[in-house]
């Protein structure tokens, strides 16, 4: 939050003129923003050695106000007045309140006194709206993830349609593929000789019929031969 020096608007002093000297307030430095409860410090300034430990600060009375024309009943915020130190280890007033500041200016007139003197001094700050800081890298509170689009599916490539060959018949690639086979022709089967039976082989010795198929004159002459004829060449 960036702290801002507050300017002082008016302001009232009333102090021992022996005393002017001894002692003084320097401007304030306001540490709280609008609408959160004050935190601020006025530097004690001039100040000798332990003086500023002995310092009462509390909020002028209501005829001191009237006396510098402010309205006391107006500052609706309590305020709280403590002596301490800043980082720099010098003497400081912190003026604090228990309740957040809604107002964006606030106006109080300051009462001090110690053992040698005493001193008024009014102030006015404004207050700025708070600032919101960026957030850090690796805070603990965890934001929720962004939203992620669905992931889209790539279309698949389109594959052309293969047309099939045209398969032959089976007929057709059968003679194709298988020789014709070679013809042999079969074998003619020798005639069977039928013997002539003996019943009609002879028909009184001059007659021989009929005559089978393939039977030779020698045969035809030895089946008719006359009996008692054993030499058929007389």
């Amino acid at each position: 939050m960036k702290v801002m020096r507050k300017s002082v608007l008016a302001s009232s002093l009333v102090m021992l003129p022996s005393l002017a000297q001894a002692l003084g307030l320097g401007a304030i430095e306001v540490k709280s923003a609008l609408n959160q409860p004050l935190n601020a410090e006025i530097a004690v300034i001039q100040a000798g050695a332990g003086e500023a430990a002995g310092l009462a600060v509390d909020l002028a009375k209501a005829e001191d106000f009237a006396r510098v024309g402010i309205d006391r009943a107006r500052l609706a915020v309590p305020l709280e007045f403590a002596i301490g130190e800043n980082a720099r280890g010098e003497p400081v007033i912190r003026v604090t309140s228990s309740e957040p500041i809604r107002e964006p200016f606030l106006t109080f007139l300051l009462d001090v006194n110690w053992d040698r003197g005493r001193l008024l001094r009014e102030y006015t700050v404004l207050l700025d709206p708070p600032v919101m800081a960026p957030a850090r890298r690796g805070s603990n509170v965890a934001s929720a993830p962004a939203a992620r689009p669905a992931p889209v599916a790539k279309p698949e490539p389109l594959t052309p349609a293969t047309t099939p060959k045209p398969t032959p018949p089976p007929v057709a690639a059968a003679l194709a593929a298988t020789p014709a086979p070679t013809t042999t022709p079969a074998p003619t089967p020798a005639p069977a000789t039928t013997p002539a039976p003996a019943s009609s082989a002879s028909t009184g010795g001059s007659e021989y019929g009929p005559v089978g198929s393939g039977e030779t004159l020698w045969e035809v002459a030895t089946a008719t031969r006359p009996a008692g004829v054993d030499d058929m060449n007389r």
